[in-house]
């Protein structure tokens, strides 16, 4: 008991990085390879280079997981840890665990380590370029340097080195990738897409000016998942068609919200009126607000397909975006009984008040046992017995809305076998009276 509470605590002082304690229970007697050197792995986790030297002077054997060792090593901020591990190790260590352990270094962004692994025999060009195509990712210009003076090839792979840092979003790597001589032509055109997509105007620039190429003259319609006005104006700037595929700018910005290049083709282009009800239909699915107030500020019309845009506003549970459209003339009438569904899930009970008092349709309504008992307990009848405008209500709409009050969580509602029936019977009768009066 004693021996195993000695242990854990050699663990945990190794995990603390206490060297004086860590000293003292080794010269006690404590093994420091206990538990698979659980006191040594921790000691590597948290960069504690004083104490795995400790470990190791005490006898502790990696032998048995040399490339997990290793790794752990790597990951951490110096090369310390790796240099007393790799003299450690009895027997030669395989070219295939060195390149392992390299790709750790290079995900770890840890330049010393990568220096020293490739010194020990690792392959700067393992797996056809591997490495260099690693460090592109992570956008370590130092490590790219160290692989290039060790043969690493920028040009393999059809330029993939070279989109791997562009889409990381790494301009120093860009540059440096571009500056070592890769050739930036058709066969890298991935890198010059990938770049306006992601919407890096300097990377871009960078691209084109080191001879990549435009492969489309449509190009602009790519360039809107971050909203770049920049990559925009440069790719008008460098001969793309712009007015020809406005339209299609237009829509793709309300696809991926991007507010900036809709405003600037508003701005520029003249966008037909299909095309614009269009873009207010699918902004209703996939736009914030501010791509609607630019629609409806350029004349979308809220109205145009029976309220399509409405429709899916409310379904989508969108409610202030459905406010908005139906300020600016989209139609109530226009929808049917599953906005009612679609408002009560979304638990705006204030909404769906003002819906069904503008005289929503609730023709076929079908509600489940629970939707009903939610309606029951969220209306207030008040809320029916005055229009929108606070005013009261003819007389024949206002005594149904009273039977209502008189009903709703009363004695008739508890009493009734079927109460989702009822409720749907009551407002599809309710709607008839409301719009009759109306």
């Amino acid at each position: 008991m004693l021996k195993e509470y000695a242990d854990n605590e050699l663990r945990r002082a190794a995990a603390r990085g206490d060297s004086k304690a860590v000293r003292h229970l080794l010269r006690a007697g404590n093994d420091p390879g206990d538990m698979d050197n659980a006191a040594l792995r921790r000691a590597l986790k948290h960069g504690h280079c004083k104490i795995v030297k400790m470990l190791l002077a005490s006898g502790a054997d990696i032998s048995e997981n040399t490339a997990e060792f290793l790794k752990l090593a790597a990951a951490n901020k110096d090369a310390r840890s790796l240099k007393m591990l790799l003299r450690a190790v009895k027997t030669a260590i395989p070219q295939t665990v060195l390149n392992q352990v390299l790709f750790a270094a290079i995900n770890a962004r840890n330049t010393q380590a990568v220096a020293v692994l490739v010194a020990a025999g690792a392959n700067p060009k393992a797996d056809e370029d591997r490495p260099a195509r690693v460090a592109a990712t992570a956008g370590s210009v130092p490590i790219l340097e160290i692989l290039r003076r060790h043969g690493a090839d920028f040009d393999a792979r059809e330029g993939e080195i070279l989109s791997n840092a562009v889409n990381g979003n790494h301009l120093d790597a860009t540059k440096y990738i571009l500056a070592s001589g890769v050739q930036v032509n058709a066969r890298a055109h991935m890198a010059v897409t990938a770049a306006m997509v992601l919407g890096d105007s300097e990377i871009l620039e960078a691209l084109l000016d080191a001879g990549g190429t435009l492969q489309h003259p449509y190009l602009v319609t790519d360039i809107t998942a971050r909203d770049s006005v920049e990559c925009l104006l440069i790719l008008i700037r460098r001969g793309c068609e712009f007015h020809a595929y406005a339209a299609d700018v237009a829509m793709n910005a309300v696809r991926h919200n991007a507010p900036r290049v809709l405003k600037y083709v508003y701005q520029h282009a003249t966008i037909p009126q299909r095309a614009r009800d269009l873009e207010l239909q699918v902004a209703a699915d996939k736009s914030g607000e501010t791509i609607l107030d630019l629609l409806i500020q350029h004349g979308a019309d809220p109205s145009a397909d029976d309220s399509d845009s409405l429709k899916r506003a409310v379904k989508s549970q969108k409610l202030r975006f459905a406010g908005k459209l139906i300020n600016a003339g989209a139609r109530i009438r226009d929808l049917d009984a599953s906005a009612f569904v679609a408002t009560t899930q979304a638990g705006n009970w204030t909404f769906l008040i003002d819906l069904l008092q503008r005289a929503m349709p609730v023709t076929g309504l079908i509600l489940s046992t629970d939707q009903a008992a939610i309606f029951f307990r969220h209306v207030s009848p008040p809320a029916f017995i005055c229009d929108t405008d606070g005013d009261l209500l003819p007389a024949n709409i206002r005594q149904e809305r009273n039977r209502f009050a008189k009903i709703n969580g009363g004695a008739a509602a508890r009493k009734s076998n079927d109460e989702a029936t009822f409720v749907s019977r009551w407002l599809t009768d309710f709607m008839i009276i409301q719009q009759a009066g109306a």
